[in-house]
């Protein structure tokens, strides 16, 4: 397969956003569950055996969730990004393998492939895929800063 206009250049774009990807996804995913766990403990009282003051808990779990919604943002940024790499990439290679006269060259090589399947599975949040994902994530860490200045407001210990 000879050289495609500017397609090396593009894969590895992808490439990259793909590395991207799964670290914004996974830093955002630590992030939220570390947040409900903090929260959940807030809840049951079980941190404050460690931890005295409120505040600092709430400050702290809203830093957590409010860390992973701008993972999330991230994410969004790479994911779009590479949705428009991803499109460019395959028309380029679709047009090539159309055009292509000897069957040996009409398939286009693994590389480009792999990177491209690679991206196409990279784009799932854990335990959250589909294009819902992102915004599960952003309820659950929302609802977390809410559930947390809630707790700060109105919590007393006993």
């Amino acid at each position: 397969m000879p050289k495609l206009r500017g397609t090396d250049r593009a894969l590895n774009l992808l490439e990259h956003a793909t590395k991207r990807l799964r670290l914004f996804g996974l830093t955002a995913f630590v992030l939220t569950v570390l947040s409900v766990c903090i929260l959940l403990s807030m809840i049951g009282g079980g941190i404050f055996l460690v931890f005295r003051s409120l505040n600092f808990i709430v400050l702290t779990s809203s830093l957590v969730s409010t860390s992973a919604l701008l993972c999330l943002i991230a994410y969004e940024y790479e994911r779009k990004r590479g949705d428009v790499l991803f499109e460019e990439i395959s028309d380029e290679l679709q047009w090539y393998v159309r055009e292509s006269d000897t069957e040996s060259d009409s398939r286009p090589l693994i590389g480009a492939r792999v990177v491209l399947r690679s991206f196409a599975r990279s784009v799932d949040l854990p335990l959250a895929p589909g294009r819902f994902g992102p915004a599960v994530y952003f309820l659950v860490n929302t609802i977390s800063i809410f559930l947390q200045l809630y707790y700060l407001r109105f919590w007393r210990p006993h």
